[in-house]
């Protein structure tokens, strides 16, 4: 096709198109029908609601007129329209809302409790246009009424109508004052533009006070918090009733039309942003234009922004789910203005929130909150197996909340999306849920092999990973209890099975979300365990046992019986449960073979190996023992009644229990002699019978206690007061004693005996005479045996007294202290003294081992210590004594001791206020003792004494006589040539003179030291 041609086709085709517009613009003012030409986007339902032309459905309404009028411009069967196209719009209806019926429909909305405001003038108050409130405002320096009104948008001010007027008619009260001004705390009420409480700053919010009034009575105002108002303002703005949405397009659409605009808007929208163009009509006087936007109405408008020179704007600051409406005002330098027409537009719907999805019955449920939007809304559901893309779209046109899906496959993940859309086609998407359906039917198999069970499974494809669980029971009556989990291969192996049982088996598939499918039930049987039969002979009867069957079906047991093993078996017991058996009819001396075979209640039988046995003859009985020549022992039994050939074995032990040893071998007779015991001993024997196939038998055992032989090796030594006595001492395995047998002159052949008891030995004998002739022998004795008498020793005991003179000196210290009481002036006093030594030495004289006596001397260094009160004339004192006594100590221990001394003592007497005078005392102590030796150990001993003391004053007589007491403790060392030890001591004792009570308490400790003189 040439150039040319080409042009002129293009030129016809514009041609066509420019008449047939011109033809139908002409049409339609020929009728007075408006028309219009389709934008981007356009419907039929929102070009009527833009247009205002009410009403839209039903029989009168004007689609149906609207499809009349355009018969040519739309599809058939369909309200589809092409952007272009030039389209005759119905004419307007005369339909007319009343301007405050949105606004009183909204404050009933607002407020449910209302106040009584007082102070205000409420005769002169009217109602508020929509969008106001007041408030009580508090009058700050330099505050003026007609600048508040301005502040808060409380326009027009000034004027008859004007709000300056109106607020000065609210406040009679206020103080008089020339115009608009002001004092400051006063308290006024003036109105304010709801748009403009928001920007009142945070801390004068805290104390304002807004009154509204919820209908037109002029008495009805209630009193609300910053915080409280926009609560229930906001929350009344988002909940308009959708029965008034037509009427406020309506409204809007009715306010302002493009013929009547100096200035023509046009509005686009695209999604998160709304673009706005404009141009004036004629003028070329230079605009600066301001943006005027409000939601819901006309009537609220804000300022968005000023001082524009160009013709387009983009408004960022929008929402999903709402009705914009804007206009443009222009103004020239002189600030004449022009307006523009108003233009609404619908954002797209707000998402359907909170989408969830759950599994119901292998159907999948989606759910989800009701989207926003000023437009008839549908919702589309988009199904993917993959998130975030590969969506398409399953169900369109819902007008539910819900939607069930019954496509979705066994096994497989879906993700879902709801995809909201308006008339407008605009559209918002839903958050993403996903689920997972239910796993495939599992189809369970498996087979018993050895000690396993094996199991495999089958399922369909599935794209969502499936773990598996095994579950097993031993009863379908039984719970089924999981085995193994979270398996993903189909595969298992079951070790943990017995024999003999019989198992039910089942497969629980679950996907990621936990949704789980049954397999089903695969039941099979084990195999049978092997029997191991075990045989024993105990006391004379033959002992069967055999494994126990550990698996859940049931079995009878047979036992069997045969002398040969050839196939001469005899049944002797059977359907036993029990996996034990005692065979009490098997006779001593027979071999026997067993073996047993198991049936279960299938009539599967099952065979044991076989065991052999030979049972033992009975054993050797009446068995005598008897002792002869002395030391012998003489065995005798009685011989075996059988028919088999028998030898006899003898064992020996000296311990009941262990040890046998075997002392004679392959005897044929029933008689023994045995020479080689040990005298003195409880002997054990065994006898045994021994059969040809070398099986013994043993007999109980039996005992004798042979006579034991006399003691050996006595000596005899004398040391110290004793006579020691030794020998060698008889092992033996039984309790035996010894008898030690003494004489002494002048009858040395009459020996008498002495002790008797068990000794390791050796024996002290302490009860002799020293320069005497002692002879001893000694026999042993077990049971009512006795030995012969040992070999006689002859000794004699020590020469003298044993124990020698002994030279004593004791060094101490010892603490006083003086209670006196002064008998003249009723007066008592205590005096301390400071650690005071003492020095004494004595003469023992030893008249016997138990018996001495001893004289000595002392002298003690009395320090008194400083008394707080006294003044003490003489604090330091030497103080001696002389002492002589006898001391006596019995066989068992106990010891008495008679003391008498000379010895000087001191007492004190008060002189005057505080004065304290010694006095010299010379007195006899009598003291009378009792001790007890509780320890003694090689040469170390230890004692406890108590002592009585009586005393007499010499210088005052016997009329003054004094007691006391003392106890000591003592330990000494004793060696060949000296001795030393130590005592603790506590005395107290009285000293009486005719004007002093002085009772004297002494503590401390000494140390002995005694050097031996020699014997007499």
């Amino acid at each position: 096709m040439s150039k040319n041609k080409l042009i002129y086709y293009l030129y016809l085709i514009i041609y066509f198109i420019s008449n047939c517009i011109i033809i139908s613009k002409t049409e339609a003012e020929e009728n007075n029908y408006e028309s219009y030409i389709i934008q981007k986007y356009d419907t039929i339902e929102s070009i009527l609601i833009k247009k205002n032309l009410r009403p839209i459905y039903g029989k009168n309404g004007n689609i149906e007129e609207f499809i009349k009028l355009n018969k040519n411009k739309r599809k058939k069967n369909s309200h589809l329209i092409y952007p272009g196209e030039v389209v005759i719009l119905p004419k307007k209806a005369n339909y007319e809302v009343k301007k405050d019926e949105f606004a009183i429909n909204l404050k009933k909305y607002e407020f449910s409790t209302s106040i009584h405001y007082k102070e205000a003038s409420l005769e002169t108050l009217t109602q508020l246009p929509e969008g106001y409130v007041y408030i009580e405002h508090t009058v700050k320096k330099g505050d003026m009424i007609s600048i508040l009104l301005k502040k808060y948008g409380a326009s027009p001010i000034y004027g008859k109508n004007g709000n300056l007027f109106k607020t000065l008619e609210l406040n009679p009260n206020k103080k008089p004052s020339k115009g608009d001004l002001i004092y400051p705390k006063e308290i006024i009420i003036i109105p304010i533009l709801i748009s403009k409480l928001k920007e009142i700053n945070e801390i004068d919010r805290e104390n304002l006070i807004i009154l509204s009034s919820s209908n037109s009575e002029k008495t009805d105002l209630k009193k609300l918090s910053f915080k409280e108002f926009f609560e229930i303002y906001d929350k009344n703005k988002t909940n308009i009733p959708d029965d008034k949405k037509e009427i406020i397009t309506k409204n809007k659409t009715n306010s302002n039309k493009i013929e009547n605009s100096e200035i023509i808007l046009k509005l686009k929208y695209d999604k998160n942003h709304i673009i706005l163009n404009w141009k004036k009509r004629t003028t070329r006087k230079n605009y600066t234009y301001e943006i005027l936007k409000s939601s819901y109405d006309e009537d609220n408008y804000q300022i968005i922004e000023k001082n524009i020179q160009s013709h387009f704007y983009e408004d960022l600051s929008i929402k999903d789910g709402m009705s914009y409406y804007y206009k443009i005002i222009g103004y020239d330098k002189e600030k004449n203005k022009i307006e523009s027409n108003i233009e609404i537009i619908h954002t797209r719907p707000t998402p359907a929130l909170n989408l969830i999805s759950k599994l119901e019955k292998n159907k999948i449920i989606l759910k989800w909150d009701e989207a926003k939007s000023y437009l008839p809304i549908t919702y589309e559901v988009k199904r993917s197996l993959h998130s975030q893309k590969g969506y398409y779209s399953i169900k369109k046109g819902l007008t539910n909340l819900f939607f069930e899906d019954n496509t979705a496959k066994p096994g497989v993940k879906y993700y879902y999306i709801i995809k909201t859309f308006d008339t407008n086609d605009n559209y918002s998407l839903s958050n993403e849920v996903f689920i997972n359906t239910s796993p495939n039917k599992i189809e369970l198999n498996g087979y018993s092999k050895k000690e396993y069970i094996y199991l495999d499974w089958k399922d369909g494809k599935s794209k969502i990973p499936i773990k598996y669980d095994v579950l097993r029971s031993t009863s379908l009556n039984d719970e089924f209890k999981t085995i193994a989990s979270n398996l993903k291969m189909k595969l298992f192996r079951d070790r943990g099975i017995k024999h003999d049982s019989n198992y039910f088996y089942q497969i629980i598939g679950k996907n990621e979300d936990g949704v789980e499918i049954y397999s089903n039930i695969f039941s099979t049987k084990t195999e049978h365990s092997k029997i191991k039969l075990n045989i024993s002979y105990e006391n004379s009867e033959v002992h069967l046992n055999w494994n126990k069957n550990l698996g859940n079906i049931p079995l009878k047991y047979s036992v069997l019986r045969s002398p040969n093993n050839f196939n001469t078996y005899e049944v002797i017991t059977e359907n036993l449960n029990e996996t034990d058996f005692i065979d009490k009819s098997a006779l001593n001396g027979f071999q026997y073979f067993y073996k047993i075979i198991a049936e279960n209640e299938y009539n599967k039988k099952i065979e044991s190996n076989i065991v052999r046995i030979l049972t033992k003859s009975n054993s050797v009985n009446n068995i005598k023992l008897n002792l002869i020549e002395k030391y012998d022992v003489e065995i005798n039994w009685d011989k075996l009644i059988t028919n088999s050939n028998y030898l006899y074995s003898i064992k020996r032990s000296y311990e009941k229990e262990n040890n046998y040893e075997t002392i004679a071998k392959n005897i044929k007779d029933n008689h023994f002699i045995d020479k080689k015991v040990k005298p003195g001993n409880e002997v054990f024997y065994i006898i045994s019978a021994i059969n040809k196939e070398n099986i013994e038998v043993n007999s109980d055992i039996v005992s004798i206690i042979t006579t034991p032989k006399e003691p050996i090796d006595l000596i005899a030594y004398s040391k110290d007061n004793s006579i020691f006595l030794s020998w060698k001492k008889l092992e033996s395995n039984i309790k035996m004693e010894y008898e030690i047998f003494r004489s002494e002159s002048p009858n040395f052949d009459d020996f008498i005996l002495i002790h008797s008891s068990e000794l390791d030995g050796q024996f002290e004998d302490k009860s002799i005479l020293y320069e005497e002739k002692y002879i001893y022998k000694i026999l042993v004795k077990c049971e009512n045996l006795k030995s012969n008498f040992s070999e006689k020793v002859t000794i004699m005991s020590h020469n003298g007294r044993h124990t020698p003179h002994t030279l004593d000196m004791n060094l101490g210290v010892r603490y006083l202290t003086f209670n006196e009481y002064n008998n003249n002036s009723n007066s008592h006093a205590a005096l301390y003294s400071a650690a005071s030594p003492s020095l004494s030495a004595a003469l023992n004289q030893n008249w016997e081992d138990n018996l001495y006596s001893y004289f000595g001397s002392e002298v003690l260094y009395v320090d008194l210590l400083k008394s707080p009160i006294y003044d003490i004339i003489n604090r330091q004192k030497y103080l001696f004594s002389t002492f002589f006594g006898v001391n006596y100590k019995t066989n068992y221990d106990v010891i008495y001791n008679a003391e008498s001394s000379i010895s000087q003592d001191i007492v004190y007497e008060s002189q005057g206020f505080n004065t304290m005078q010694d006095k010299l005392v010379y007195i006899i102590n009598n003291k009378l003792s009792l001790g007890y030796q509780f320890f003694e150990k090689e040469n170390i001993k230890a004692l406890i004494e108590g002592s009585y003391i009586l005393t007499f004053p010499i210088n005052y007589g016997f009329k003054y006589i004094g007691n006391g007491y003392k106890g000591e403790l003592k330990i000494n060392h004793q060696s060949s040539a000296f001795g030393f030890g130590a005592k603790l001591f506590y005395l107290s004792r009285y000293t009486n003179t005719d004007s002093i009570k002085s009772n004297i308490i002494e503590t401390g400790i000494i140390g002995e030291f005694s050097l031996e003189l020699g014997y007499n």
